[in-house]
């Protein structure tokens, strides 16, 4: 099989491997550069941009909700 090349996406430095497998922390190069990337997600550094307008419920929100699910069910042992 063929060795195949990336860069870290955080440091920089070139990976090589034959699979995915060979890199346990893949994308990243080592343990510490996939906790930096994560760590910039909690502080907001990275973030997915959604316009709230074009948002809609999923399927699987209707069935929770629907099943007696969320907000507007009764606690268990009360009446509705």
């Amino acid at each position: 099989m063929a060795r195949k090349g990336i860069k870290c996406p955080q440091c920089g430095r070139e990976l090589t491997y034959e699979s995915i497998s060979d890199v346990p922390t893949f994308p990243f190069c080592s343990v510490r550069c996939k906790y930096v990337d994560l760590d910039k997600w909690f502080d907001g550094e990275y973030r997915i941009c959604e316009d709230a307008s074009d948002a809609t419920e999923t399927p699987a929100n209707e069935d929770f909700r629907r099943d007696g699910g969320g907000t507007d069910s009764a606690s268990p042992g009360e009446k509705s």
